[in-house]
């Protein structure tokens, strides 16, 4: 992958000097940090449009990403 360059404010040079790993790993980890909370909300938003949708069998929001099988 390429590096990206990107301009920080000097107030902030500080914060990232403080972090115990590379900037270029403290942002990737956030940002995948962020993608599972995002997946967790639709997990959690799936869950109650099951709930109000009553019994019917539809396919999870997991099972619709996964392409596999596992949808009816």
């Amino acid at each position: 992958m390429p590096n990206k360059t990107i301009s920080l404010p000097d107030e902030v040079m500080p914060i990232i000097d403080t972090l115990d790993q590379p900037f270029s790993n403290w942002v990737r980890d956030e940002l995948l940090k962020r993608g599972e909370r995002d997946d967790d909300r639709w997990e959690r938003i799936d869950a109650l449009a099951r709930d109000l949708a009553g019994e019917v069998d539809w396919p999870s929001v997991r099972e619709l990403r996964s392409g596999g099988d596992d949808v009816r």
